[in-house]
């Protein structure tokens, strides 16, 4: 059983005290994996990829961040004494 990538964003986190450094490694991974489709023989889009970003995942980026930029800084692990 392989793990799975919320475990690797976990830990990422938890290393660097950030989720932007996760933001945008899966973005860059959702880029690479439309590209990929593309060079799949007999693929066709039903609806266009770039369409579908622009009306569904562009604005949800914009409020994702918005919203991480609202919280408090805070450490993820309680320092020790």
């Amino acid at each position: 059983m392989r793990p799975k990538a919320g475990i690797y964003y976990s830990a990422i986190v938890l290393r660097w005290r950030t989720i932007w450094m996760v933001v945008v490694l899966h973005s860059l991974l959702n880029v690479a994996a439309a590209v990929l489709a593309y060079n799949v023989p007999g693929f066709e889009e039903e609806v266009s990829a770039l369409l579908l970003a622009i009306v569904f995942q562009v604005p949800l980026v914009i409020w994702g961040a918005w919203l991480i930029s609202r919280i408090k800084p805070r450490s993820l692990v309680p320092e020790t004494v």
